[in-house]
């Protein structure tokens, strides 16, 4: 109990770090989340391994490995289908979006209560709001903040740059230019390398300055990646725009595709 106690920590820990990388970048977090999947089940500590399956779908997802997305979503289903009373909204929300990124794209997103106080809520509301932007449900995805689930801070900055990313994208550039560089400094003081390049890819779409501009990473096939090849794009380069079309497709993130 007191590993699981430790596992449940460290996943956490780990995947806010590399929410949106590569799958080198979460490797480590992963790792821990299959971890803490593996012993919550076999100790009948159904709660925190449907957050290991859901950790490890959320991070599957964002590197494109949907098939890897599913098993973990379906396994975090099937664990929550046991008898028992949890709380649904992260699972809910990984569900979604693996359904949505395989192609249903009209499902219905399932946004915890606005009373909803958990702070796993306001992951739950991240990873729907980022299916409804990758999808191109934008508007939709602006509708609904993370208000109450999140309290100010690093934290709450860090998971400003998909705010920033939905105004940059609906034509509201002007918008979101604080969010990402709010969200560059969080990121950079709590080590969060997927943020800190999306950060500043946003920054220098919205500003339209190269010099801003992070290099584009060894391996792209990321949500953030995704976003570092669009800035590159938007500003010019050929190249970054036809490996923004592979990446894009590989990832099912049509609204990231210029």
């Amino acid at each position: 109990m007191r590993q699981v106690s430790a596992l449940t920590a460290l996943a956490w820990h780990h995947a806010l770090r590399s929410l949106w990388g590569s799958a080198g970048q979460t490797a480590e977090a992963e790792r821990f989340a299959a971890r803490l999947a593996s012993m919550s089940e076999e100790l009948g500590q159904v709660s925190t391994a449907i957050h290991g399956h859901c950790l490890l779908s959320i991070l599957a997802r964002g590197s494109g490995r949907l098939a890897e997305a599913a098993e973990h979503a379906e396994a975090a289903t099937r664990l929550f289908d046991n008898p028992g009373r949890r709380d649904p909204w992260l699972s809910w929300a990984v569900g979604f979006a693996v359904a949505v990124a395989r192609g249903t794209s009209s499902a219905a997103a399932p946004f915890p209560p606005a009373d909803y106080s958990d702070p796993v809520g306001a992951v739950a509301v991240e990873v729907i709001q980022a299916e409804l932007t990758f999808s191109g449900r934008v508007e939709e995805a602006l509708n609904h903040e993370a208000t109450g689930l999140l309290e100010r801070g690093p934290i709450a900055d860090t998971s400003g740059v998909l705010r920033a990313l939905m105004l940059v994208l609906t034509g509201r550039p002007s918008e979101g230019l604080e969010l990402a560089k709010r969200a560059a400094i969080a990121a950079g003081q709590m080590g969060v390398p997927p943020v800190t390049a999306m950060a500043a890819a946003i920054e220098a779409e919205i500003n339209g300055d190269p010099s801003l501009l992070p290099p584009v990473p060894e391996d792209p096939v990321s949500a953030s990646g995704a976003v570092v090849l669009r800035a590159h794009a938007v500003l010019g380069d050929e190249a970054a725009a036809k490996e923004l079309r592979r990446v894009t497709e590989i990832l099912a993130t049509p609204a990231l595709a210029l």
